[in-house]
Parts: C-alpha cells; structure tokens; sequence
C-alpha cells in the first residue's frame, strides 16, 4: 500500500460521517479596485468589509443520495449524458453553464432517436437509455483499485465510464460513495493533480448500477468538470515553468522560503475576478486554476488551489480548507489552505492577504491565530486533526526579527480592562520613535479591522458584554509600522445594574430599570431632558450600556407638564402607564398606542391633553381600551379610535 493511502481512511471518517462528499465553488466578495498600499484605516474598512460581505458558495452535494447524485434508471441516466456530454438541469447548468452542453441539441438529438457513442465503450440510446453496462467495464476486487481506476479516468477527464466492483456487506451506495472518495483522497507522494487539486476542480456527477454477476456490482459513473485536458495539461506546463522562474527545486532555499514565495507568487498573479463573480456567476473559469493562469484572474477557489498544486509539485504538503459557514445555508464561503513547516501545519489564505499588498495578516497562522476562518465540518474532525496537526502558534516571519534586531522596540503588553459595562479601556507602552498608534480589533468569527488612531498610549472602545474580543496595538512612524504589540484577548461581562438605576440615552431619554436578571431585563420610560420636545417615540426595547431592555411601563410623571409635546407613540411592550403621565400636556393631540398588552393606567395619566386629541389603539384591544381609558382626566371630547 502506497504510504498516503492511509489518508483514504482518515478522509472517509472526515466526511463519510457527514453524509455527503461536497465539492465547493468558491464565490466569496472582495474589494473592486485595485488594492494600493493603504493606511491603517483603509485596511480597517477593507477587512471589515473583507469579513461582512462574503457570498455563500455555490455548494454541491455528493451524497448520492440527492437529487444531484441520485442513482439513476437507464432512461434517466441516458436523457443525463448525451453525446459524451452530461446534460445538466436548470439548476446546474446556471453554475456551470460555460462547460454544460446545448439542452436544445440534446433534445433534438432524442427526438431524431439517434444513437451516439459514450466514450467510444458504451452504445447509449438517446431515446430508450438502453445500455450494456457490462462492455468494456474495468473490474475491481479491492475498493482502493477501483478507486485508483476511477481517479485515473477522472485526470483523464473522462465523462463516462464504468467499473465493476466485488460485492461486500456495505450497500451499493456506501459502495459508490467510498470508490469516489478513495478517489479524491489525498496522497502525499502522490500525483499532484489529484487529491485537493482534482477534488476541487469537480463540477457534478450522477451515477448507476447493474448487477454484475458472480457477486459483483457494475457501477456508471458520469462526471463533469471545470476544466478540459487541454487546459489541465496547459496548467501543467505553466506550473512547470512557475518552478523554474522562482528556483522551488533549489537545495539552497528552506521550506520556508519556498512556500514564501508560492504564496507572493500566487497573489501577484492572481486579481480577484470581481467582474464575473459580481455580474456572471455562472462564468465557470474563475474558479479554476486555468482560469487563474491563463487569464490572471479567479476566486478563492483558484487562489487556493494555485498554492496547493506548487506546493503539490515540489513536495511539500498542504491542503485545501473550505469554511466561513454562511448563516442562513450553513454552506461554506470561503476557501484557503494549510501548509506544512517542520512537523506542523499553518493557515495561509491568499486570498484575504492579496487585499493588502506589503502585509502578512493571514500568512503561516496558527489555528488560534486565525481565529476569523471556521472551518468546514469536515475539516474539524479529531482524525483530520490528528493527520494534519496545526501549530500552536503563529509562525514568526524571518523579517520581523529583523525588525526587531535593528533596534525598534516591540510594543509591551497590553492592557484591556472592562471598565464600564460596553466600554474596555486599552493601554501599552510608549514606542521610541512612534508618532502614532492603530488600534485594531476582531470579534469572534471576523477578522482584524482598524477602530481608531491615537498618540496616546490609552484607547477607550466601546463594545457588546459578553462578547470576546482581540486586541492588537501597532505603532506607526510617519505612517509605516514600526512594530506591533502581541494580541491580548479579553472576554467582557454583562455588568447588570441595580433596580432603580435611572440610565440616559443620546437623545436624552431617560430609563429606569425594572428588573436586570440573565431571565428579565426590564425598563420603565421615565422622561426626555428636552423641555420643548413635541415627538417622542416610546420604543419596544432600547439598549442600554450594551444591554437590550424591554420597555414595559411609562413612569409616574414620566411625560408631565410637556406644553409643546404633539404626538407620543406608545411601544408594543408597554403594559402600564403611571399616574399623570401625560399630564398638562396641553398640544398632545395624537397618542399612538402599539401595545396589545396594556393592562392598566394611572389616575390622571391623561389630564389635562388637548381636546381634541385622538388615541389611535389596536383594532382588536378597541373596546378593552375604551374602557381602561376612560376618566383619567381627559375631556369628553377625547376620541379613542382604532
């Protein structure tokens, strides 16, 4: 058994036990322009926007047991590959519309009945789906065989072809499902082509199957893809000369060195495909390695498996990761690698960093150090983990001990105290020479971004409690850095405040608390410091200090002897209102009252409102709330109205 065989069993636990094989089309958003050397803010605003805007993959499942990937009767599998061609729905053809074939041709064929040949082995009737599984079909006694001939016919980009396989006790789908994966599994000695490259660079693929006799299962499998063996060999030719151009065979250069400059290479080469993701999403080059060679332009997909496939060629190993989770799907939207340094793997994204020329922000991270990536599920598991283990911490690039060896001070530790409930207060030392100082954060699931420029050496930023947040201080000097503190992490805390806390907003409303309990957080509407206000908005909940309250009652007072006050809307969590509330408020003519769930109202809450004031009230609370309305204070002629 060739020695990375062994990962076949690793990857099969890796995403056997997710119950589905993806193959990932990246289409993640990055920035239109070209990228400049940019200040801290602009990278700030970049890496947020980098982190926010991402778009879900276009995800395929491989299950074999959806409708991508169901098995297929002879007449669906005949009406699904035409003419050596895979006639793909709608649905698929939209994402891959550049390799699907003419549907309108294809049914023409059918109509005409004609018979074509399928790889030059088996007859198909376009009409009937009448076939001989078992012509020219290649048998297997062992699942890696089999897996070995399909990987093979797939690097030939072979569209159809068959394979017959020994029965055994896993069903005929565990069967088909562990032949594919086997396929796809990643060798380390093995050809670089494959594994990650290949695995990637899959489209859609159905399947069928026939008893083979003699305890034997014949299985045909259809595949499409990204790119044809012209272009995978024109590939082949450039990534030969990508060698030679940057010397990765030298004995003379580390490691290091070597992925170093793969990874320079790999973004100087590539600009992210803006246009075609934004405007044709279906434009099926950008996600491929070809298309990032022959035309300089790709997505993540590309940027990634640019770096696998040089790393692949001069034997060094690294992966394809896909992750980033969308919310909504679950599906992942991004893609990136892992390379290995010594013993141990580092993340590197191409991708993210090509959005900031003259930085390293995503480059040989450790796992902790690149916290802003999630991976994929199957990415996670403890067998991956433990074929593909990731360094502890973060790779320390050769440059940057040179910085510190020309007499630049690093930063001292940083300080981060919580100082109010949505407030953490920041400190470090000075820096000789330092004019500045960039004080950058990230959140749990985003990256780093810029929240400030100073040349002091204290920070005060304003957070959620509860969340965890990062750190990192860099000092500036005439706009370049001259270092950067280590991150410091800190995880906040709700601080609650006592019942009859009186908190202000910025518009100057004023809240007293009610009850603040991890189960009820509650508040009262106590009043507005603006003596002429003439709207005032009495909202559902407010945030208060970094914490959401629900506004459930408007205090005793809250509102009185407000003479310019017009209109007052009511939230729809209010459940009681104090005595003289509204009290000689004498222009008060609308009351606009949301809540369905008002069970009481203070003597004399509404004395003294104009005459002709209207209370507008929820249709089905009109005849409960003419009641609980009634005499508190207001003149007859006050109409109470749905």
């Amino acid at each position: 058994m060739k020695k990375g065989k062994k990962y076949l069993a690793l990857l099969l636990a890796a995403v056997v036990a997710t119950g589905s094989l993806q193959i990932t089309a990246c289409a993640e958003t990055k920035n239109e322009s070209s990228v400049q050397k940019e200040t801290g803010e602009e990278i700030g605003v970049q890496m947020q926007q980098l982190k926010e805007e991402s778009e879900p993959l276009t995800l395929l499942d491989l299950s074999l047991e959806g409708v991508e990937a169901a098995e297929l009767t002879e007449d669906e599998f005949a009406a699904k590959f035409n003419a050596s061609q895979i006639q793909i729905e709608e649905a698929d053809r939209e994402m891959c519309a550049d390799l699907g074939t003419d549907l309108q041709d294809a049914e023409t064929g059918m109509a005409e009945q004609k018979t074509v040949s399928v790889n030059d082995t088996v007859s198909v009737n376009a009409v009937s789906g009448t076939t001989d599984l078992l012509a020219e079909t290649q048998g297997y006694a062992t699942l890696e065989d089999a897996s070995a001939y399909v990987c093979s016919q797939m690097l030939k980009r072979k569209e159809i072809f068959t394979v017959k396989l020994a029965k055994s006790k896993d069903s005929s789908q565990q069967n088909i499902r562990n032949i594919l994966l086997g396929a796809f599994a990643y060798d380390e000695n093995g050809n670089p082509q494959a594994g990650d490259y290949l695995y990637y660079h899959m489209a859609y693929m159905a399947w069928q199957q026939q008893d083979g006799g003699n305890d034997t299962i014949v299985y045909r499998i259809g595949m499409l893809y990204r790119t044809t063996l012209e272009e995978e060999q024109y590939v082949t030719g450039r990534v030969a000369q990508i060698i030679t151009q940057l010397d990765l065979r030298s004995a003379s250069k580390t490691e290091y060195e070597k992925v170093r400059s793969i990874y320079d290479y790999v973004m100087d080469a590539i600009t992210y495909d803006t246009y075609h993701y934004t405007n044709m999403p279906s434009y099926n080059y950008m996600y491929t390695t070809y298309g990032a060679l022959h035309d300089g332009y790709a997505v993540c997909q590309a940027y990634a498996t640019l770096f696998y496939r040089l790393c692949a060629e001069i034997g060094i190993s690294a992966r394809v990761i896909a992750g980033n989770p969308d919310a909504s799907t679950g599906k992942p939207t991004h893609g990136w690698n892992i390379v290995r340094l010594g013993d141990v793997y580092y993340n590197v994204d191409a991708t993210w960093d090509d959005e900031f020329p003259g930085y390293y922000l995503f480059f040989l991270k450790s796992k902790n150090g690149f916290f802003e990536h999630t991976r994929d599920k199957q990415y996670e598991t403890a067998a991956f983990e433990a074929a593909f283990p990731m360094a502890a911490n973060n790779y320390v690039l050769p440059d940057q001990k040179e910085i510190n060896t020309q007499g630049v001070p690093v930063l001292g530790s940083v300080k981060a105290v919580q100082t109010k409930n949505d407030r953490v207060s920041l400190s470090w030392s000075q820096v000789t020479g330092a004019d500045s100082f960039y004080i950058y954060r990230a959140e749990s699931g985003k990256g780093y971004y810029c929240i400030g420029i100073t040349t002091n050496t204290a920070y005060q930023n304003e957070i959620t409690p509860g969340n965890t947040y990062r750190y990192r201080i860099y000092a500036r000097q005439n706009g370049q850095t001259v270092a950067g503190s280590e991150e410091i992490s800190l995880k906040t805390k709700t601080m609650l405040p006592k019942k009859g806390t009186v908190c202000r907003t910025k518009d100057g409303y004023r809240y007293k608390v009610l009850s603040a309990t991890s189960k009820s957080k509650k508040v009262a509407f106590a009043g507005v410091s603006d003596k002429n206000v003439k709207k005032v908005m009495i909202p559902k909940t407010v945030k208060l200090d970094g914490i959401t309250y629900q506004v459930t009652e408007i205090g005793a007072n809250a509102l009185k002897g407000k003479k310019k006050l017009k209109t007052v809307s009511v939230g729809e969590n209010v459940t009681k209102i104090g005595k003289n509330a509204f009290a000689g408020c004498s222009k008060l003519v609308n009351i606009v009252v949301k809540s369905k769930k008002l069970k009481s109202a203070g003597k004399n809450s509404l004395q003294g409102i104009s005459a002709k004031a209207v209370i507008y009230v929820p249709s089905s609370k009109l005849k409960k709330y003419r009641t609980l309305l009634q005499n508190k204070g207001q003149k007859k002629s006050v109409k109470i109205k749905k």
